[in-house]
């Protein structure tokens, strides 16, 4: 298996790392994880545009175009022999040496990979609850994807620890942000309406809920951004994760059952290209 560490293809236990690089030291940086399916890269013009929002944000240029990036997914999935497989492919972008907690760059280093992918299989959630060890607050950095990853980190080891099939991370307010390494979709039954957690609440932005916020309204479908307390849910209430892996449903919460939702489930399926 290969990767490709700034512009030059290694075998993939190849040091790459230096002791003093500043996405180990100090998680300066950001990263995309981006699904390679039918022979293309899924969503691309979406994941260029946040990498390119991010790394404004965290002051840094990047280290290549956007047809640029491309040409190297491309070229890395046919050294790995992946052009007829499905494929994930993980983009790191971090400043580069120098400096303390200040900077002395504003130049960035890239590493890329690229694995297999088994296709998506959905999946229902039974054994969910709220995260006892992560609640997320709002803040310039919190929507996007940072390589400083540990309130994810922390979840997914919570979850384990529960034997949960997926956690609901809350606000300091107890109102839903997202799920450990997903954005979430609430669909309410009675009113047929969508609506996804407001950034305010501290999840990130992510790919596939911004694919699903620009396909909602080009179908003249009501997707709004809502402050939703935990506490709130109830039978009424269908709750789906989304993310660049595909959608799959949450079928309770701290024993509380939720809507079986199928037409949602449906129209969501269906409009995420990466779910088949």
């Amino acid at each position: 298996m290969m990767i490709n560490y700034n512009g030059k293809f290694l075998n993939y236990n190849s040091n790459t790392i230096k002791f003093n690089n500043r996405g180990l030291n100090y998680g300066d940086g950001i990263f995309e994880t981006i699904i390679y399916h039918n022979e293309s890269l899924s969503l691309y013009p979406l994941h260029w545009q946040r990498l390119k929002e991010s790394t404004a944000a965290l002051k840094m240029k990047l280290p290549f175009t956007r047809d640029g990036l491309k040409e190297l997914l491309l070229e890395l999935i046919a050294k790995n022999e992946l052009v007829k497989k499905r494929a994930r492919l993980k983009v790191l972008v971090y400043r580069q040496e120098g400096g303390l907690y200040s900077p002395e760059s504003t130049q960035s280093d890239f590493l890329i990979s690229a694995i297999p992918q088994p296709k998506h299989q959905f999946k229902q959630f039974n054994k969910v609850y709220t995260s006892k060890s992560v609640q997320l607050q709002s803040s310039p950095l919190s929507p996007l994807k940072t390589i400083s990853a540990l309130p994810y980190v922390l979840a997914g080891i919570e979850k384990k620890e529960r034997e949960a099939e997926e956690l609901v991370l809350t606000d300091t307010s107890g109102n839903i942000a997202e799920a450990s390494a997903a954005n979430i979709i609430i669909y309410s039954a009675p009113d047929n309406k969508f609506s996804t957690p407001s950034l305010d609440c501290g999840g990130i932005n992510g790919v596939s809920r911004r694919f699903l916020l620009q396909e909602m309204e080009k179908f003249n479908l009501n997707c709004e951004e809502v402050k939703f307390n935990v506490n709130k849910l109830n039978k009424d209430i269908a709750l789906f994760t989304t993310n660049v892996a595909g959608v799959n449903q949450i079928m309770s919460v701290n024993g509380i059952e939720l809507n079986g939702g199928e037409q949602a489930f449906y129209l969501l399926n269906n409009l995420f290209p990466f779910n088949h």
